[in-house]
């Protein structure tokens, strides 16, 4: 594979579930943060709000580049009088510091559209963390988890991804939050659901291993709520000079199914579906 079609793989990776998963521009950021957060200050020229009790600070979106670090919201489609809202809560960290990664929170907020009022707040501490492999989307899937007859459960997805002469990697997580009465739970925790890995010597020699999770609801139940079926595809290729041409050639193709049950707070997730950073945010 040669460089331009490596990154080509890294950036569909990252917009692997594109179609229920996408960023998308938040233009009520700043109502959201002011409603949810009573010691927020108004947002300075470049879009950034301090936290004057913590100051931590939130970012909104600004320019045309996507932040994953700022503010993103979507309507949800399964409630649409609902607003999805997911606010990176930020260290100030500045010099040096600042260049070796960032260090943050995750709130996961659930209110009313119409008037921005919060109904539910979930905080995912350290998620917003990283360092040589850095995080490069935070996105909402709204895809159609019917966790029950009368629950259905919405995703946030987190990319991370880093890339070297000569090398790339990158992998998506995902979380599953319910709203119950009074509270946001998280009943899925850091599922892997893609991997890249890939290296290569020159234009036309190299190799790339890619892995994909889909998820979908089974009929079985557990402790109330349906059964979750992981489908794990892993696919090996290399990249070879075939004449004046550059082919590709799959080495290796493997499917496994694996079943995840509910224990009664969360999916319990394998331990080859374990995202890396599945120990952040609890």
């Amino acid at each position: 594979m040669s460089r331009c079609l490596s990154y080509i793989a890294l950036s569909a990776l990252l917009t692997a579930g594109a179609a229920h998963a996408a960023p998308a521009d938040c233009p009520e950021a700043a109502g959201i943060v002011a409603a949810a957060y009573q010691d927020a200050s108004a947002p300075d020229k470049l879009g950034r709000i301090r936290l004057s009790g913590s100051g931590d600070v939130i970012a909104l979106q600004s320019g045309n580049r996507h932040n994953p670090f700022a503010v993103t919201c979507k309507a949800w489609p399964a409630k649409p009088e609902l607003l999805l809202a997911a606010v990176p809560v930020m260290r100030d960290l500045s010099g040096a510091k600042a260049a070796d990664g960032h260090d943050g929170d995750l709130d996961v907020l659930v209110l009313e559209r119409a008037t921005l009022q919060p109904l539910r707040k979930r905080r995912l501490p350290g998620l917003m963390k990283d360092d040589a492999v850095r995080l490069t989307g935070v996105v909402f899937d709204t895809a159609r988890y019917d966790l029950s007859q009368d629950e259905r459960a919405f995703g946030i997805r987190v990319t991370r991804s880093a890339s070297s002469t000569g090398s790339m990697q990158g992998e998506t997580s995902l979380r599953l939050f319910v709203m119950s009465e009074h509270e946001l739970h998280v009943v899925l925790d850091g599922l892997l659901v893609s991997r890249l890995q890939g290296a290569w010597e020159n234009e036309c020699d190299s190799r790339e291993e890619k892995r994909d999770v889909t998820l979908s609801v089974d009929e079985a139940k557990s402790a109330g709520y349906q059964n979750l079926v992981a489908t794990d595809t892993r696919v090996s290729r290399v990249y070879a000079p075939q004449g004046a041409k550059c082919v590709d050639r799959v080495t290796d193709k493997t499917t496994a199914r694996h079943t995840l049950a509910f224990d009664g707070k969360t999916y319990s997730i394998p331990e080859s579906l374990r995202a890396p950073d599945r120990r952040l945010g609890n």
